[in-house]
């Protein structure tokens, strides 16, 4: 087992970690096994393995909408949700006069585990979720919030602290309900 604390290259990477503005690329691997990778279909054509990615992806997200989650999905959940706590931790240990409380997060996934892992935390930690919308019962997207701040103000406004930003970036679109009870793909492009 490592020791962080004596561990010098780690310890460079924690200073690193809390002094430059992070990026992560989640691709589809993070998922599994709650969902598949391509190649578990190797033996199907191109089509009817891409249809059954889909639903596959569209079944988790039922799940994790329903709060109906199986014993795979919970664990690959719980995976991010320790995934996303120690990011906000990296962010809270971060100086905000050096470079802002706020990182991004690229994923090629479409399934809604970050989203769900954020909501989990939510009410526990305070943080901003961006996802780039704006608007309430249509989103519109709009790049220009993931260059926003937030902070909270002291009580008589005798101090600033900037809250951590999770900003998520997912160029491919994901699986997000529909009002006849039906999952669509919806694109987002920025």
């Amino acid at each position: 087992m490592v020791n962080l604390k004596n561990d010098k290259s780690l310890l460079d990477i924690k200073k690193l970690a809390i002094t430059k503005h992070l990026n992560f690329l989640l691709g589809s691997g993070v998922s599994t096994p709650a969902i598949p990778l391509m190649s578990a279909y190797q033996d199907d054509d191109v089509d009817t393995r891409n249809k059954k990615i889909l639903e596959s992806v569209k079944q988790t997200s039922k799940s994790l909408l329903d709060n109906d989650c199986a014993n795979v999905v919970d664990s690959v959940l719980n995976d991010y949700e320790k995934l996303m706590l120690n990011i906000l931790n990296i962010l809270n240990l971060s100086n905000s006069r050096q470079i802002p409380k706020a990182v991004n997060i690229f994923t090629t996934n479409y399934d809604l585990f970050i989203e769900k892992a954020i909501d989990v935390l939510s009410l526990s930690h305070r943080f901003v979720f961006n996802d780039g919308t704006t608007g309430y019962f249509k989103h519109y997207l709009d790049s220009a919030n993931y260059n926003k701040t937030v902070a909270y103000r002291g009580l008589n406004d005798n101090y600033s602290d900037e809250i951590p930003m999770i900003n998520l970036i997912k160029p491919h679109g994901s699986i997000n309900w529909k009002k006849e009870n039906d999952y669509i793909l919806v694109e987002r492009h920025i």
